[in-house]
């Protein structure tokens, strides 16, 4: 009787502690293991995406801070013009051209804030608020 119980109790607290997907995060995920063969982010991690399409300027900001990317940050590039080899497991380059298909970045850049495998927020940029992407991220 008391295992019951115990085994009735333990169901309860794991199912409210799930946390249910939204879109936004099913496609993320979708997209991180189709393109990459990995899982969104368990800790806490921003993720930066850039568009093929990114004004130059904005291009170049994100890619000099994926050169020695910062622990938290996550970085999702097309394949780069620049010819650095962008060989840290915090930067994962997308060659496929699928990048672009996503709809976070709405043409240019943005960042994903996940928590324990779920998007919490998403926020483009435009060419004037890119420079300010790594203070207000932090």
């Amino acid at each position: 009787m008391m295992k019951n119980i115990f085994l009735a109790l333990t169901t309860l607290i794991l199912a409210a502690s799930c946390k249910e997907k939204d879109k936004d995060t099913l496609l993320l995920e979708t997209y991180l293991k189709k393109q990459f063969n990995v899982e969104i982010a368990k800790d806490n991690s921003t993720y930066v995406l850039i568009a093929d399409q990114a004004c130059s300027s904005c291009a170049k900001y994100v890619f000099e801070y994926a050169k020695s990317p910062i622990d938290h940050y996550i970085f999702i590039l097309p394949k780069p013009e620049d010819g650095y080899n962008y060989d840290h497991k915090n930067v994962l380059i997308d060659s496929s051209g699928n990048l672009g298909r996503l709809k976070f970045h709405k043409g240019n850049v943005c960042t994903i804030k996940t928590q324990y495998g779920v998007i919490k927020e998403v926020k483009t940029y435009d060419a004037q608020e890119v420079i300010n992407l790594f203070n207000e991220t932090n």
